[in-house]
């Protein structure tokens, strides 16, 4: 089975939610994931361990908050990908971090209860000058694992490495920070206003 393009992605959730934007996830789910795999499905995309969902990209959800003021924010970091400290011998483009993020649509959405709406999805790509910062957050990462034998979360302005799973887990993933995901969502909202 071939896969889609990212943009014949974007396009299928854009109709998607201009004709059905609202979904129901199982009641009390705990996979943080569950919504991810939803859109994979209902864009044909196989659940594998392929480095990139689509032919030429990733797709990333991920939640929003209201605030008090009214303001949307990202609700928490989103994941890219594990971050084994032997895979950190690769340049920035070669390792899975980099490749997933060279070409993504970002889906993000809120979610009241068990009941996820879409908004607007939107693509990230290496064009972008915020790449080339993940690219330094991504080299700053290694050089600090070199030079402290360990990932530290507090390295990186977009891109950082921490835990991931049960609290006292050791095993560590590269998440996007909520200034990253913020910041190209009010990018995405200014542009579709123009």
């Amino acid at each position: 089975m071939s896969k889609i393009t990212l943009q014949s992605a974007k396009t299928a959730l854009d109709t998607l939610r201009n004709t059905n934007p609202t979904f129901t996830i199982p009641t009390g789910t705990k996979n943080k994931g569950i919504v991810g795999h939803i859109l994979e499905d209902k864009l044909n995309i196989p659940h594998t361990s392929d480095c990139l969902d689509c032919e030429d990209g990733e797709i990333k959800a991920f939640p929003l908050k209201t605030l008090k003021n009214g303001q949307i924010k990202s609700k928490e970091t989103v994941a890219v990908t594990m971050a084994n400290p032997s895979s950190l011998t690769v340049p920035f483009e070669e390792h899975r971090v980099g490749k997933k993020l060279k070409n993504t649509l970002f889906v993000p959405y809120t979610r009241t209860g068990d009941s996820v709406t879409l908004m607007a999805p939107f693509i990230f790509n290496d064009s972008n000058p915020k790449y080339k910062q993940l690219e330094r957050d991504y080299n700053q990462i290694v050089e600090s694992y070199k030079e402290n034998g360990r990932l530290q979360s507090s390295v990186g302005e977009y891109l950082q490495t921490r835990t991931k799973g049960a609290k006292n887990s050791n095993t560590r993933a590269f998440y996007l920070k909520t200034k990253f995901t913020d910041e190209e969502l009010e990018a995405s909202r200014k542009s579709q206003l123009l």
